[in-house]
């Protein structure tokens, strides 16, 4: 899913493809290098960058990193 979410994120021209975090690092760096993006191993790298994020991780985690992003007032 998350790849769906990185082309049509890539696709989109009012928006900024900051970069995909994954705990797979090679995993976010193929992803990032497809999408000519940013690959980072942990979301919490992200905060500082983004206004917004997409989330593409199992259901069962979504509250979880969610959490991290809402608290820092980061859209989900």
């Amino acid at each position: 899913m998350g790849q769906l979410h990185a082309r049509l994120l890539r696709q989109n021209p009012g928006a900024e493809f900051v970069g995909i975090a994954d705990v797979d690092g090679s995993r976010s760096q193929t992803l990032a290098k497809h999408c000519r993006t940013q690959a980072f191993t942990q979301a919490t790298e992200l905060l500082d960058r983004i206004d917004a994020v997409i989330l593409a991780v199992p259901t069962s985690s979504h509250f979880a990193i969610g959490k991290i992003f809402l608290q820092e007032g980061v859209t989900v």
